[in-house]
Parts: C-alpha cells; sequence; structure tokens
C-alpha cells in the first residue's frame, strides 16, 4: 500500500504509527513508533500460530495491519515479519532498538550468542575467540558519546562474571587509556563514555 495513494472508500487509510503489542514484551507494549517515513507498507495479517508483536494505526488509532509478527513452526525454525518495505528508514530511537533486540533474540532461540549492545544509537560490535581470550570491540559511529552495554549471553556461565575483563578505549589522535567495566549478570557496561568514533576493547 503506497503512502500516498488515495484514500479508498472502506478502505483503511492512511498509515501513521506502528504501536507495540504485548506479544512482543510486556515493557515494550503500548509503545507507539512513527512509520511516515516507509513509501509503502505491506497491509499483513497474521497466519494462525503467529504473534502480532505491533499493529500499524491510522492517524485517528484505527487498526491498519500487523506491523510486526512472530512465528516458530513444529521444526523450531523462527521468522519474524515487517511490514516496513525500507527497514532501514524506521525510527532509530530507543524503543526501536529494544524492539529490534527483542526480535533478534526470539530468532536466536535458546542457542542465543550475538552479542547486543545499548547506549547509543549507533554503536557496532564485533566478537571474537582467540587463543582461550574472548574480545568484544564496540565502535560508537554516532556523533554524541555512548556508554555502551553489551548483552552477552552465557557471559556467566562462560566464567567471565568471576574473571577480570581488560578494557581499553581507543580515541583518534589520543593514547590508548584503560576502563573501567561493570558487570551485571550477562551484561557488561562500560563505565567511562566512549567519544564520537571512539573504540572500546574489552579483553577476558
Amino acid at each position: 500500500m503506497d503512502r500516498e495513494a488515495p484514500a479508498t472508500p472502506g478502505g483503511p487509510g492512511p498509515y501513521a504509527t506502528e504501536q507495540v503489542c504485548a506479544a512482543a514484551g510486556g515493557d515494550l507494549a503500548g509503545l507507539l513508533l512513527s512509520v511516515n517515513t516507509q513509501p509503502a507498507l505491506v497491509r499483513l495479517r497474521e497466519a494462525p500460530g503467529a504473534q502480532r508483536w505491533s499493529e500499524v494505526r491510522t492517524p485517528d488509532g484505527r487498526a491498519w495491519g500487523a506491523g510486526r509478527t512472530a512465528f516458530t513452526n513444529t521444526l523450531g525454525g523462527r521468522v519474524a515479519v515487517l511490514a516496513a518495505t525500507e527497514p532501514h528508514t524506521l525510527p532509530a530511537d530507543d524503543h526501536a532498538q529494544r524492539l529490534l533486540h527483542r526480535t533478534v533474540r526470539f530468532l536466536e532461540g535458546a542457542d542465543a550468542r550475538l552479542p547486543l549492545v545499548s547506549g547509543g544509537p549507533h554503536l557496532i560490535p564485533h566478537l571474537s575467540h582467540a587463543a582461550g581470550v574472548t574480545t568484544l570491540t564496540v565502535a560508537n559511529g554516532c556523533q554524541d558519546p555512548a556508554r555502551p552495554v553489551a548483552d552477552l549471553p552465557g557471559l556467566q556461565a562462560s566464567g567471565a562474571a568471576t574473571a577480570a575483563v581488560a578494557a581499553t578505549v581507543l580515541t583518534p589522535l589520543a593514547e590508548p587509556r584503560s576502563a573501567d567495566t561493570v558487570r551485571q549478570g550477562d551484561t557488561l557496561r562500560l563505565d567511562p563514555e566512549l567519544p564520537h568514533r571512539g573504540w572500546a576493547v574489552l579483553r577476558w
């Protein structure tokens, strides 16, 4: 459905917002995201057994169609479907980030492994393992300083909860400097702010 298409009698009308449903998580339920930047949306209705994670609504609040759906088949395969035709132009705020992270964790299932980083809009993580050492590198691509928080599935089970984490901050035209980290469960938080174009290197 094109954004600029004229409304038809009895049709859904123009779309405006995406409201998060309880199926996406109680802490996200009711949040509103904009879909006005989308040139077109696919009008979806979830199949039996699928969950509606968000609902597109018209400017006057009427239901327009599913915004995001999630489905697990009988073999354990998982899929998430978005109504957005240009997902890269969806809002990049904290709420949208949390919803995207929730989607990634759903798709991973019980074997979650990917590092997910919050604390800024353009934080790019890279996780590697070599010679018994785990290295998490986070680059700050935002214009503003950020305070990265990394969610690492299995962090406690790996023994990193008791191992020393060596953190280094790399900033353009500056000497590398040591940094502190705060650990809680499967999360690691960098204590100092990470400046624009800065890199945080954490090893354990």
